[in-house]
């Protein structure tokens, strides 16, 4: 993981969950709608074991939620149905509810482990969507393969998510950065997204995970990374690299790029360095979270 962001103070992220990546979130197993390995439910489950990652806000948006129940609804009407023609067909009585209350369900779950729901942007931004739509553009979908392939105005559910994420203020509440969980790319294709996002939100880092077990590969880096963003002494990182060479007068951005390591308390991190002359040049140093130490030689080494 790389954190590249220009915000000063870094003080939290943020994952956003889409319908195909939070699985089955029912602790009873009773009745999913689709199969599921799971790995959602394992990463809340297992969260407060995790040393370090004591931060990090998750969402799931409203027309998440509502599309979950709505699949669960489904299921367990058919299932139901499943059920009562088998049961007829070799004489037995069973007993099904009617009905279950997925909403409740679903609204004690995220509770339990602190999943917020991120609602919908105001109305202002469905003309965004309708022009969206009549262009024919990203998230929309397209159709057909090869020469045949042409954009068309089909994932309605996904340009709702995308604007929820686009119309989001990162930047009053010091969000630096941005996952977004969806089980399948083409629904997001990152590259092409990227400079709407850019053009948006140019201080927030954006980051998509199509897998969980890649989320969960990245945030052993993030602890160490959004502590150091936040917690690195300019004085002190001025001071070493005066030690080493006495014509640097300012770091102009002393946090410019900061990469974490899993399993270490060590972070490289780069930096804008001036000399007196008025040259400025790239440069890396290392820092220490656990001691609060920087250091121009890499200590691990």
């Amino acid at each position: 993981m790389t954190l590249e962001t220009g915000l000063s103070l870094c003080h939290n992220f943020m994952v956003v969950i889409d319908t195909n990546c939070f699985e089955n979130y029912s602790e009873t197993n009773s009745i999913t709608p689709y199969i599921s390995s799971d790995k959602c439910h394992t990463f809340f489950s297992d969260k407060k074991s995790r040393p370090g990652i004591t931060f990090g806000e998750y969402y799931i948006t409203e027309s998440v939620f509502y599309e979950i129940i709505q699949q669960r609804i489904e299921c367990y009407n058919e299932t139901k149905e499943q059920l009562k023609k088998s049961a007829k067909k070799i004489n037995i009585s069973i007993n099904i509810p009617d009905s279950i209350d997925f909403e409740k369900e679903l609204k004690e779950y995220l509770e339990k482990y602190n999943i917020k729901i991120l609602p919908h942007p105001n109305n202002n931004v469905f003309p965004d969507i309708i022009k969206r739509a009549l262009e024919k553009k990203l998230p929309f979908k397209s159709i057909g393969d090869g020469k045949n392939k042409k954009a068309s105005d089909k994932g309605f559910k996904d340009v709702l998510l995308w604007e929820t994420l686009l119309n989001y203020d990162y930047e009053k509440f010091r969000i630096c950065k941005l996952f977004l969980i969806t089980a399948n790319e083409k629904d997001f294709p990152f590259n092409e997204l990227l400079p709407e996002w850019q053009q948006k939100h140019p201080k927030i880092e954006l980051k998509i995970f199509n897998k969980w077990d890649d989320f969960i590969l990245e945030e052993k880096l993030i602890f160490t990374e959004m502590f150091a963003k936040s917690s690195i002494p300019y004085p002190r990182v001025l001071e070493v690299f005066q030690e080493e060479d006495p014509s640097i007068i300012k770091l102009p951005n002393f946090t410019k790029k900061i990469i974490g390591r899993e399993d270490s308390f060590v972070v490289e991190v780069y930096a804008d360095v001036q000399r007196k002359d008025g040259s400025i040049f790239e440069d890396k140093y290392y820092y220490d979270v656990k001691i609060n130490e920087v250091t121009l030689s890499d200590p691990e080494e």
